[in-house]
């Protein structure tokens, strides 16, 4: 599956993001660079219909899908040129699919900033200008590289070099799988707040939506009774949680879920959109996807209304779909397989 990567300066809360969604206690200080070089983790996606499906057949086991997150070391302006920890460890993120970028929005006279001011539109256009530049000093070394190649495919890979190298100084996002460009991956603005609404003068700022969320409020909240509650207020607020901050970014991912039940454990799995039966069944088992025979496929809600295979064939709600079907976002499928 593929990756998501967390970028942004140092203390702008990239670890305390990344410490919610994988459940983990990854060392976060006051200080710059606590983060030295990268945390990986699975982040669990919280799907609030796993626990209805869960709840129906009371399920004894729970097993929402997950994606790989990278949080790497804090950038600052002038990484491509050595500042702060440099920028080599960028290429930790090269292979994610989607960047979320934490800006701080938040005020605490007590952790530093190399702005030296709060100003989360500055600090996106730095960090963007850094990826720019360390995709430029990739790109020159593949340009060094194929000058000297003659061939007719060294000749093309050297004149589409030149082409990249002149869309990433004008500073044009370019979407390109094989050198991992930085500049031209989806992206995934979150303002770090305070957890009131003084985040508001920012967001007409940006040429692109932003996700207002107080991390550390997040952060306390976790293991707490009123936590359900209090994400209810701070979503009419206009925030959004860690949670709904990842669904966002397995969005642009291009992934939807389907479920099994299978002996009392309801699973989810992620697929791309597109995705056929035969495919999806390799995701649950690799021998179910050997010995395909067919797909039972349920509506989500149908199998909510009637929580019994039985019942569900006897009202005419369950389909039998073969190799080739396209499988929908949040179906409940058993495979049959030889």
């Amino acid at each position: 599956m593929e990756k998501i990567g967390i970028v942004g300066f140092p203390n702008v809360g990239k670890t305390t993001f990344f410490n919610i969604l994988t459940k983990a206690n990854k060392e976060v200080a006051p200080y710059p660079f606590t983060t030295r070089g990268k945390n990986v983790g699975k982040a669990i996606l919280e799907d609030p219909f796993i626990l209805e499906i869960g709840e129906k057949i009371n399920a004894k086991e729970i097993r929402n899908a997950t994606t790989e997150i990278i949080d790497v070391a804090g950038i600052i302006e002038g990484a491509s040129k050595g500042e702060g920890l440099g920028n080599e460890f960028l290429s930790y993120i090269r292979e994610c699919e989607v960047l979320i970028f934490i800006l701080r929005a938040f005020k605490n006279p007590d952790i530093p900033t190399p702005l030296n001011e709060i100003n989360p539109l500055k600090e996106y256009q730095v960090l963007l200008s850094e990826l720019y530049l360390s995709d430029l000093q990739k790109i020159e070394k593949f340009e060094q590289k194929f000058s000297k190649d003659k061939t007719k495919e060294g000749i093309e890979k050297y004149n589409f070099i030149l082409e990249l190298k002149n869309k990433l100084e004008k500073g044009e996002k370019f979407f390109d799988k094989e050198f991992g460009l930085l500049s031209g991956k989806e992206r995934i603005v979150v303002l770090n707040t305070d957890g009131n609404r003084d985040f508001l003068k920012w967001v007409d700022k940006f040429d692109e939506r932003v996700y207002p969320c107080p991390l550390k409020i997040y952060e306390e909240l976790e293991g707490m009774e009123e936590k359900e509650e209090m994400e209810s207020f701070l979503k009419k607020e206009g925030n959004y949680s860690p949670s709904d901050i990842l669904w966002e970014a397995f969005k642009k991912l291009g992934y939807i879920i389907f479920y099994t039940v299978k002996g009392g454990i309801v699973s989810a799995f992620p697929v791309k959109i597109g995705t056929k039966a035969y495919e999806a069944a390799g995701k649950v088992h690799s021998d179910i996807q050997k010995g395909f025979i067919k797909a039972e496929v349920v509506d989500l809600q149908n199998f909510l209304n009637y929580p019994s295979w039985s019942l569900l064939k006897e009202k005419g709600l369950l389909r039998i779909e073969g190799r080739d079907y396209i499988i929908k976002d949040r179906e409940i499928i058993e495979f049959k397989f030889s």
